[in-house]
This record gives C-alpha cells, sequence and structure tokens, in this order.
C-alpha cells in the first residue's frame, strides 16, 4: 500500500513502512507490551486515541478503576510515545478561559478528574467548540483604571485523565471513550509474573523503559 503524501505529507521509509503494514495494530501492541501487562483492547485503543490527536477528528477519554488499580500506569505508559503532551496535576476554575493559547493537535492530560473538577465545564466547551473566548477586566498599564479585554483560548485538544466511575460528571462522560482497567484477579496474576520475570532476567536498574522512535509519534515524520 502506497501512502497518499497529500494526506501523510512526506515521512520517512521506516515509518511509511509501519503505517502500511496490516499487522500495524499487532507491532503496536507488541512494544506496549514492553511495559503494560495485559489490558490489549484498552492500552490499543488509548494509542489509536492519543494518536487521533494529529488528526482534525481527535478523541478523548477517561481511564476509570478503583484506587491503584493501575490506572496512571497505563495512561503514563502510553502518553510516553507522544511529544504533544501537555500535563498537569490540577488545574483551576479559571484556567482554560485564562490559558489565551491554542491546544489544537494538543493532548491534555490531567493526572486525575477531580484535578480538574472545579474546571469541568470549561472543559466541555473546549473539548465540544474547540474554543473559549472569555470577556473579562484587567488594569491598564499606562491608566491604572480597569478595561474591558478578551481572551481566547483556541484548539479541541485531545483530553486524557483517569477517575474512579463515581466522579465522573455525565455531560462530560458523553464526550469522552471510557476505558476501564482489568481488575480481574487473572490480570492481577499477568502483573505479578511480569514484575518477577524482569528482576530475575534483566534485573533492575530504577530506570524507565524509553519508547521506540519508531512508535513515537505515528503520524509525524
Amino acid at each position: 500500500m502506497v501512502l497518499d503524501p497529500k494526506i501523510f505529507g512526506e515521512i520517512n521509509s521506516d515509518i511509511a513502512n509501519l503505517m502500511s503494514d496490516p499487522a500495524f495494530l499487532y507491532r503496536i501492541k507488541t512494544e506496549l507490551d514492553q511495559t503494560i501487562v495485559g489490558e490489549d483492547q484498552n492500552k490499543l485503543l488509548l494509542y489509536l486515541i492519543c494518536s487521533s490527536s494529529y488528526t482534525d477528528f481527535n478523541l478523548s477519554a477517561v481511564v476509570t478503576g478503583s484506587s491503584s488499580s493501575g490506572k496512571s500506569w497505563l495512561k503514563n505508559n502510553v502518553l510516553k510515545y507522544f511529544a504533544n503532551v501537555q500535563r498537569f496535576t490540577r488545574i483551576t476554575a479559571a484556567a482554560p478561559d485564562r490559558l489565551g493559547s491554542s491546544l489544537d493537535k494538543k493532548i491534555l492530560d490531567i493526572e486525575e478528574l477531580r484535578g480538574a473538577e472545579a474546571a469541568q465545564s470549561s472543559l466541555r466547551l473546549m473539548i465540544s467548540e474547540g474554543n473559549l473566548r472569555l470577556l473579562t477586566t484587567t488594569v491598564d498599564d499606562e491608566t491604572g483604571k480597569l478595561a474591558t479585554t478578551t481572551i481566547d483560548t483556541l484548539g479541541r485538544p485531545t483530553f486524557i485523565t483517569t477517575a474512579t466511575s463515581a466522579e465522573i460528571d455525565n455531560e462530560l462522560l458523553n464526550r469522552l471513550f471510557i476505558i476501564s482497567i482489568d481488575e480481574s484477579r487473572e490480570q492481577t496474576k499477568k502483573i505479578i509474573k511480569f514484575e518477577a520475570q524482569k528482576y530475575k532476567i534483566l534485573g533492575f536498574n530504577g530506570e524507565t523503559e524509553k519508547p521506540s522512535d519508531l512508535y513515537a509519534e505515528p503520524f509525524v515524520s
């Protein structure tokens, strides 16, 4: 299969071969398997959602599960393949409206949904409409008097976060893919076995595994 340069632009041959491979998703899964045990559908879905950030039809997702179920591990080990991530642990209610810059083709990563609870109404508008416009007042530097000003935050980011099921607002819920962590006993056994093998065969040097450059940012040359 030949990739149309009008759609994909100029990309190097290794990436072109990867994108043309009928086993593309299997190769992505094999790469993700190095750090994420099981969760095959979840990690591939999240990878594709993050990849959509480079398109005009981007998606968003929330990874749900109970405390210490591996939500952040799944999210962070997929997001490390993408260089267009803007990560925050918490955002205030006014922050999205006052950002005043473009989030187009960006991934907005909030560590936990409760860290963005106060800003959920602005986030919903940002995801749906692709822009925020705030009319506010500021102090004029020259006169010292109050003056009205408009702040525009443009772009529809790919929004990625984690939450327990009970924390998800219904209005936000219908704008996101819900990715539920596998909390089965079988999955727990897989994780324990994987960790044991990693220490036994490879040892542990304290460093986080680095992703292959070939699989990073698959839609960018």
